[in-house]
């Protein structure tokens, strides 16, 4: 058995936690598992290696390539990569680190968010088959044609998961700062809970939704593979959060509490609506409005149209653009810009009666108006004042985990 064991920034941060990291490879290697490690940077911004640290040493510039970007922030992984390495042989471990074009890992050329096209495992099963550990620096990797390529934030995470389904016999294991998946941010919720199981789609859309476990690209990239994923404390001892097929989670005959997976949350957005009469009759106004806003870039959420106004949002930093952009249109723009989304998401909350009244109730109790609603197959969310998120978070992991 292969297990690919990433340990993310906050994981290598401190020596404790490094030291950690180390024991769970050398425990991992004397029971005769073959080890390969994901590495991110090391620590967040202010810290020397860290991803945020060395974008910061572009501040000045008018404008940079996104090539050099690329070449300048996959630095950070690389000597994460080294450093561990190294960590381990000085423990005893027989260790070898490779950048993300050592091994085997082609993407395209998507610079800042590339997509993994192929892993060439014929580097790392060399180093396996000697007995040695190997550490990849995750987050990146390289073209056809020899380009440094970065895959994103969060891509670290991609890494582990495409190492592990290109590897035979493998298993990932992520590693954090937690006891796995939990029901809310346990710093906003004392009594936030790890969740023994959850399903690939449902880690994605906590991810999509705010929380920081698995990135969304990482846990689609698990299902579409079918590779076995578990989310684990680095020095606790839990045993965390495993990822299981969507494909019969959830029964008809299971009460609300356990559909129910977690409470997140995401903050800095705006909330738009555009109002003006004869939405329903002239299409076309309509279609300027969303042409517009297109033609800045900017990605739209939470939309909603009536017969005479449409409802969405936007990142908070994109609303002078929207106000820009309708300035001169015979319509009434309104922009709330300090909004949060809360999430409640869990595989079994679709088509359950009574989900909808809950999450209102729970937020009308503490006085907190919601006032955006979506929903899909396995998540709703509300549109919340922005000074309010924290408390709808609690009122709602009270409702449906007290």
């Amino acid at each position: 058995m292969t297990v690919v064991m990433k340990f993310g920034g906050t994981s290598l941060a401190t020596a404790h936690l490094r030291d950690c990291a180390a024991e769970r490879v050398r425990e991992a290697r004397e029971s005769g598992q073959r080890i390969v490690v994901v590495v991110s940077a090391m620590g967040r911004l202010g810290e020397p290696y860290a991803t945020d640290t060395l974008l910061r040493l572009l501040e000045g510039f008018c404008r940079t390539p996104a090539r050099e970007i690329d070449a300048l922030t996959a630095c950070g992984e690389e000597i994460s990569a080294a450093y561990f390495a190294a960590l381990l042989n000085d423990r005893g471990v027989k260790a070898v680190s490779l950048r993300g074009s050592q091994a085997g890992i082609i993407t395209n050329g998507a610079h800042g968010d590339a997509e993994i096209r192929e892993i060439r495992i014929a580097p790392i099963l060399d180093h396996l088959n000697r007995g040695e550990v190997v550490v990849v620096a995750g987050f990146q990797g390289v073209t056809d044609d020899g380009e440094v390529t970065t895959l994103g934030r969060g891509g670290s995470d991609t890494t582990a998961v495409a190492l592990a389904a290109a590897l035979p016999d493998a298993r990932a294991e992520i590693y954090t700062d937690v006891d796995g998946v939990l029901s809310a941010d346990p710093r906003v919720v004392d009594g936030a809970r790890a969740v023994e199981e959850v399903t690939y789609e449902e880690s994605a859309e906590l991810a999509r939704k705010g929380a920081r476990v698995l990135h969304p690209r990482a846990a689609e990239r698990a299902r579409a593979s079918g590779v076995a994923v578990e989310i684990r404390n680095t020095c606790g001892p839990s045993p965390g959060t495993r990822l299981v097929p969507d494909e019969g989670r959830w029964s008809d005959d299971r009460e609300l509490p356990p559909r129910t997976t977690a409470v997140t949350s995401i903050g800095q957005i705006a909330q738009v609506v555009v109002a003006g009469e004869r939405f329903f009759e002239d299409p076309a106004r309509l279609e300027n409005v969303f042409a517009r806003v297109a033609a800045r870039g900017i990605s739209l959420d939470m939309l909603s149209i009536g017969a005479d106004q449409a409802a969405f949002t936007v990142a908070g930093a994109r609303a002078p653009e929207i106000s820009e952009a309708l300035a001169d249109l015979d319509l009434t723009v309104r922009i709330n810009p300090a909004c949060s989304k809360v999430t409640l998401v869990g595989g079994g909350i679709h088509g359950i009666p009574g989900v909808m009244h809950r999450m209102v109730r729970a937020l009308a109790r503490a006085g907190i108006g919601i006032h955006q609603s979506v929903d899909s197959n396995m998540i709703i969310s509300v549109l919340v004042d922005a000074d309010r998120e924290e408390d709808a978070v609690r009122a709602l992991h009270a409702e449906f985990f007290g």
